[in-house]
């Protein structure tokens, strides 16, 4: 029950997006998003939505304090992903 609701609400939220943008292509979705997104999880951990509070707004707040060292966000994130 849990996983209909979750695919509901994905295509609700894919639909949403699509009438925003005004069309819609997987170009907008890359690697690089995928890898933020596992990296939200993996630092605020599974078990409590204030843990993936807290690790999506660490890795939101990560590149501006990086911003001029972007070899360091890439090693930051290699480090936090091992």
């Amino acid at each position: 029950m849990v996983f209909a609701i979750a695919a509901a609400l994905s295509g609700l939220s894919g639909a949403l997006l699509a009438l925003y943008l005004r069309s819609f292509n997987a170009s907008a979705f890359g690697v690089g998003l995928s890898i933020e997104l596992l990296m939200m999880v993996i630092l605020g951990s599974l078990s409590t939505v204030w843990g993936a509070i807290f690790g999506a707004f660490a890795i939101i707040v990560l590149p501006n304090l990086l911003e001029g060292f972007d070899h360091a966000k890439h090693l930051i994130y290699g480090l936090v992903m091992v």
